[in-house]
């Protein structure tokens, strides 16, 4: 799937999103949730709050990485989404102090 159309697909979802949440009748929330699953592709801040989203919500790790799977670009696939602990011991690495307990 080229990058012009996922963008392109991304935003309408976006937007269906926003005019969604306005009815009571249809779930603006699944929309936008998608949006930001195919606009991830593209956007590094929009991958880091896939990323955020799979943390907080760990329920939702297999259905995002079934949507990553089929949206994301085959030869460029999303980077895994780092721990505390790798975060921890990246900065830790990063300012040459020894990594501490």
């Amino acid at each position: 799937m080229g990058r012009l159309i996922r963008i392109t697909l991304g935003v309408f979802l976006a937007i269906t999103g926003l005019l969604a949440a306005l009815l009571p009748i249809v779930p603006g929330w699944f929309f936008l949730l998608l949006s930001l699953v195919v606009l991830s592709a593209d956007i590094p801040l929009l991958r880091r709050a896939v990323c955020w989203i799979e943390k907080r919500f760990p329920i939702t790790q297999k259905p995002m990485d079934r949507l990553k799977k089929a949206f994301h670009p085959k030869d460029r696939p999303s980077p895994p989404c780092e721990t505390k602990e790798e975060d921890r011991k990246a900065s830790a690495q990063d300012s040459g102090r020894p990594d501490s307990p």
